[in-house]
């Protein structure tokens, strides 16, 4: 289990078990005295001759290493403290890290993942452990603190099973049934206009725009390739205009 401490505003990863201090020893380290107060922390900076190492290694110990702010250490503190954190890598806007309530590292990666619990789980060290450098991404650092996006009029957001458009910053109204709602961050998770699942008739799906200017495509399943092209004259105008203002919006947020 990892241990993490906070003495005089610095945050120290500690070891199980104190450790000898020798020329070879890994710094900065945070050593302290063998004998009496072992709460007297020290940082040792960088390796010492051999005569003044030595003069060391006989009073003191490395008891741990200082964390680094930024570093998938401090990330992990960061979510023992009960908060969120992202890496400067993520292209998505929603995709963070948080550790639940049996103390496992949850990353969530879309809106849908919120809702369902998370993409991945996996314990705190085995978590830490992978994060490593790969295909050009350093995760041993660069984490910073995940802040809840803010809703804003136009955004789309998904509810349940049903989708909202913003119309105030605490407000929504129901693309299916056209009912104004208060939104409620706990369960709204934003998502993209492509997202968006709409019901025309006994078909639903995502829209998108089709090469044919008659018709627009509505995806039922893009894994299964499974769609339907619909012509824009089948349409009623509410539906016309929710079609219309979604395919808008792609566009508008693909520029």
């Amino acid at each position: 289990m990892i241990k993490f401490e906070e003495h005089d505003n610095q945050l120290f990863r500690m070891l199980e078990e104190p450790d000898a201090i020798n020329e070879f020893s890994k710094t900065p380290c945070v050593i302290a005295c063998k004998y009496g107060d072992l709460k007297k922390y020290y940082i040792l900076d960088s390796p010492t001759s051999n005569p003044s190492m030595s003069m060391l290694a006989e009073g003191f110990e490395i008891v741990g290493y200082p964390v680094v702010d930024g570093s998938a250490e401090w990330a992990l503190w960061q979510m023992e403290q009960g908060k969120k954190v992202c890496h400067k890598s993520y292209t998505k806007k929603t995709t963070h890290c948080a550790i639940n309530d049996e103390s496992q590292v949850v990353i969530f990666t879309t809106p849908y993942s919120v809702a369902n619990g998370g993409d991945v789980v996996c314990h705190a060290d085995e978590w830490l452990d992978l994060r490593q450098y790969d295909c050009g991404v350093d995760e041993r650092t660069g984490w910073q603190l995940y802040e809840e996006p803010e809703y804003k009029v136009g955004d789309y957001i998904k509810n349940g099973g049903d989708y909202y458009i913003v119309t105030s910053p605490t407000t929504c109204v129901g693309l299916r049934y056209g009912l104004s709602h208060e939104i409620c961050p706990k369960t709204c998770k934003i998502v993209s206009p492509s997202e968006v699942i709409v019901h025309i008739g006994c078909l639903s799906g995502m829209v998108e725009k089709a090469s044919d200017y008659a018709y627009f495509l509505l995806w039922h399943s893009k894994t299964d390739c499974d769609y339907s092209m619909i012509k824009w004259s089948a349409l009623d105008a509410p539906t016309r205009s929710l079609v219309e203002s979604l395919l808008k919006a792609q566009e508008e947020a693909n520029e």
